[in-house]
């Protein structure tokens, strides 16, 4: 099949306006003030987003103008989220190549696979392809993306490490089930999975361990908080039902499944604590920790699922960090983290995320014989 070839387009006033005004991120009040100073035109600073917008879109486009529009949607974050999966085999080079031969042989039209061998026995995967959301303006349906997978392995286990998107999981999962196929034999594989915690406690104090136990860190804060109400769940009993307005809000609370907050030392905050009471359990969070040795460097984390009422699919991300200057006081702004910093930040977490979820497990074993006990007598 021959590659897919980008499709020559043209753009109405509007769909170019929405493009400027949809994304903050993308197109700031600076960002819109320059693009008109490369046209000649001076926009005055005290311009809002959606009048700056609107001016620039009524301007004439070249085919290169709207294709610098479009690649400002393709750019990367400065934090793409991650995920692993851990199988409890070692997995050679040898069988990696020819697993990956097969599913470049299956690659569709747009999209670009290549593998290689790194080092002894490791192994890199690359994917270049284009990512369609026809629900989103028009100058964000398409995206090109790429999606790296790294194969390592690691005292015995093979570990792969990829962008927590679609598709990079569906070539992960295509890997496995290919290397599989060709060794007959099932290949156990450890994912941070809490589905099977019906308890919404147990599901929060997953989060709660894994802020407070990252090696070499101290808590700093907590920046934001997601929470959902599992849909068996009644939620807990008012200490007071003869109050109405507790009955009320816990009426109100009843309905709402998910909940988002964001400040400062959210799990201490009465908002939070609320909702806790209440059958509420965590799905993602962002913390900040203090690097050790003491007077380290601030590093912001974020982790969770991308189901989150079954928690399911866990992804994180080594956001930014904030370090010293040579004085030893800490810097204003938080900056991005090199790529070596930021992988051993993400291996650690990593590890932390899987120990805390096998000590939770081995606290549920160790309970259920006590409670089948209790209920014999």
């Amino acid at each position: 099949m021959t590659s897919l070839k980008r499709l020559l387009f043209c753009a109405t006033d509007k769909e170019i306006f929405d493009a400027y005004f949809s994304s903050p991120q993308h197109f700031n009040e600076a960002t819109l003030l320059d693009t008109g100073a490369e046209r000649g035109i001076f926009y005055s600073v005290h311009e809002d987003r959606e009048t700056l917008a609107d001016a620039l879109s009524s301007q004439i486009f070249s085919y290169a103008d709207l294709r610098k529009i479009e690649s400002h949607f393709e750019k990367a974050g400065r934090a793409d989220r991650r995920t692993a999966v851990s199988l409890d085999v070692s997995i050679d080079q040898a069988e990696l190549k020819n697993a990956t031969q097969e599913i470049i042989a299956k690659a569709l039209g747009d999209e670009t696979i290549t593998a290689n061998a790194v080092g002894q026995d490791g192994y890199a995967i690359n994917v270049a392809y284009t990512e369609l959301d026809f629900g989103a303006t028009r100058f964000r349906q398409r995206r090109e993306r790429e999606a790296n997978i790294s194969v390592s392995n690691e005292s015995g286990k093979t570990i792969l490490r990829l962008p927590a998107t679609v598709k990079a999981r569906g070539i992960a999962d295509e890997l496995v089930n290919i290397v599989e196929k060709n060794r007959k034999d099932k290949i156990p594989r450890e994912d941070i999975d809490l589905s099977s915690f019906s308890d919404p406690d147990m599901r929060t104090r997953f989060f709660t361990m894994l802020i407070s136990t990252l090696p070499d860190s101290q808590p700093n804060n907590v920046l934001r908080v997601r929470v959902e109400r599992l849909d068996q769940a009644s939620g807990a009993a008012l200490e007071d039902e003869d109050e109405k307005k507790e009955a009320k809000e816990e009426k109100m609370l009843s309905l709402v499944k998910g909940v988002a907050l964001n400040g400062d030392s959210l799990l201490a905050s009465p908002e939070y604590q609320s909702l806790r009471k209440r059958g509420f359990f965590i799905t993602s969070i962002t913390w900040r920790v203090r690097k050790n040795p003491p007077g380290g460097p601030i590093v912001e984390y974020e982790a969770g699922f991308d189901e989150r009422q079954q928690s399911k699919l866990f992804r994180y991300a080594v956001r930014q960090w904030k370090t010293k200057y040579d004085t030893g006081e800490d810097r204003k702004l938080f900056t991005p983290i090199p790529t070596a910093g930021r992988d051993q930040f993400g291996k650690e977490l990593e590890e932390t995320a899987i120990s805390t979820l096998r000590k939770l497990k081995q606290e549920i074993a160790k309970s259920v014989p006590a409670i089948v006990d209790e209920a014999k007598s």
